[in-house]
């Protein structure tokens, strides 16, 4: 048998175990959904600034902006006009999987502002906003924290809770309209 063959032999073996080594980790920390949470808040203030830009946290309309501070210009996570009128919109989307009937199911933090499921806590350069769905006993954790030229938006998705009965999450559409509104400030 050629060298060549052996070598195909191997990597036709090792890719297969390669992509597996990852699935089924029975050490992975999975946190689960708490019903028993505690709504945390943050006062409206600049969270984080540097030499160019301004990081902002508005608790009445639950919202994270960005301020370029050297030309004015702002992106929120609510369109601006909407965010003067003081009218919240969805900053987080998400899509779940019934499982008892097997549909989709969409689910908007619109709904969570009206009932208070939004909890807020400051972290390093930044502000972590947890999002309570209680009917599909989800919570996403956003993290935005200000960088040197920039905003990071993230999720990490080992800290989503998920009760995983009835529902499983699906898609995470986090801050759907930041960049579609840009704004000076006068």
């Amino acid at each position: 048998m050629g060298i060549k063959k052996i070598i195909s032999i191997l990597l036709v073996m090792l890719i297969p175990a390669m992509l597996f080594t990852g699935c089924g980790d029975k050490n992975q920390v999975k946190y689960g959904y708490n019903s028993n949470y505690k709504i945390n808040t943050v006062d409206s203030q600049i969270i984080a600034q540097n030499s160019k830009l301004i990081l902002r946290w508005d608790d009445s309309l639950k919202c994270v902006s960005l301020e370029n501070s050297v030309t004015g210009k702002i992106w929120s996570n609510i369109p601006m006009d909407k965010y003067e009128a003081g009218e919240y919109r969805s900053t987080l989307d998400i899509s779940v999987q019934d499982m008892e009937i097997y549909q989709s199911e969409f689910f908007s933090s619109e709904d969570l502002y009206n009932n208070g499921k939004i909890s807020c806590e400051k972290i390093e350069n930044g502000i972590r906003v947890t999002y309570y769905f209680d009917k599909a006993k989800i919570s996403v954790p956003i993290e935005y924290t200000l960088r040197k030229d920039s905003m990071l938006v993230s999720i990490d998705g080992a800290k989503i809770g998920e009760e995983a009965e009835q529902y499983r999450l699906v898609s995470v559409s986090v801050a759907p309209l930041l960049c579609s509104v840009s704004h000076f400030r006068s």
